[in-house]
């Protein structure tokens, strides 16, 4: 259901029942179901505002949305996810627009950033429709609001790289923007320099979110189920199973990375072995289960495919 039809309609409830404890004349249910419709009616303004920045947004932001709730997405509702994935792969405008903040995001190089943000722009441009791109990002846009899909702890460093790569991807440059573009363009190449440390292990999301949709099919049918509890709000399974579960992931992960360990040298033996390490240091957290088991299974469909490094 529609979020702000939803609350629209609790507090049509909570009216209907204030008004009669007002006529029975018992207060202390009415000053209850006032506090209800005040709850509705702050909740109806949140759904407003939620969509009312969507729909208004570019795709790095709404995509920028989307990535900071792939994990619960991947265990919880795959169905969604691929919806998601899906309209990006199948939608020009979009993908064009995903393979540019992508190809940044994997920035690790030693050549001038902001050559390299002019070129990665100047590769996907002939793919994007200016004259359609408004109404390509209003579908991606219209998709989360759709499935009340909000983000989850994106910082203000990460919000501002997304806005500014929003800018890039919708004004082309002349004389009369010159001055914004180079500021938002500085902005970008700023935040891939100072990042850069960080995209090493960078992977490609859509492909990782069809990978991990095969890993978790590949499971066996305790662990899909176990997988299931887990997500269920009232579950009744043991807190050891939800452990060993755990466990049983982390140390998948790590078995895979010995095996590229051994097979691999240099810089990517190095890589190889830090993560390792994050690995290693992550112990079994009951607040997290979830993000963390969604995170382990990611890793491990990544690390079980040869080309994960294949740009799309």
């Amino acid at each position: 259901m529609d979020e702000k039809i939803k609350y629209q309609e609790l507090w049509m409830a909570a009216v209907k029942k204030a008004t009669e404890a007002m006529r029975s004349g018992d207060l202390e249910l009415y000053d209850k179901y006032l506090q209800e419709m005040e709850d509705a009616a702050e909740r109806y303004k949140e759904a407003c505002n939620f969509s009312d920045n969507m729909i208004n947004a570019n795709f790095a932001t709404v995509n920028a949305t989307l990535e900071s709730v792939m994990p619960k997405l991947m265990i919880k509702n795959k169905k969604v996810l691929k919806e998601c994935v899906n309209l990006i792969k199948s939608d020009k405008n979009l993908l064009a627009q995903f393979k540019f903040c992508n190809s940044l995001k994997k920035f690790n190089c030693d050549t001038d950033a902001k050559d390299y943000i002019n070129e990665s722009l100047n590769l996907v441009a002939k793919d994007i429709d200016y004259r359609t791109l408004k109404e390509s990002n209003k579908k991606l846009a219209k998709l989360l609001i759709k499935h009340n899909i909000r983000p989850n702890e994106i910082s203000e460093s990460e919000m501002a790289f997304a806005k500014n790569c929003d800018y890039l991807l919708t004004h082309k440059k002349n004389l009369n923007n010159l001055n914004e573009f180079t500021n938002n363009l500085k902005s970008v190449s700023d935040y891939i320099v100072e990042n850069k440390k960080l995209n090493n292990n960078k992977v490609d999301v859509l492909s990782m979110a069809e990978q991990v949709e095969k890993k978790l099919n590949s499971l066996n049918e305790a662990e899909q189920a176990l997988v299931k509890d887990i997500m269920m709000a009232n579950t009744s399974i043991a807190e050891s199973r939800r452990e060993n579960l755990f466990n049983k992931i982390k140390n998948e992960c790590i078995e895979k990375i010995n095996k590229m360990i051994s097979e691999n040298d240099g810089s990517e033996k190095e890589r190889l072995l830090n993560l390792k390490e994050t690995i290693m240091l992550k112990e079994y957290d009951k607040t997290n289960i979830v993000g963390d088991i969604a995170k382990l299974l990611e890793i491990g469909a990544v690390l079980s495919d040869s080309d994960h490094d294949k740009y799309m």
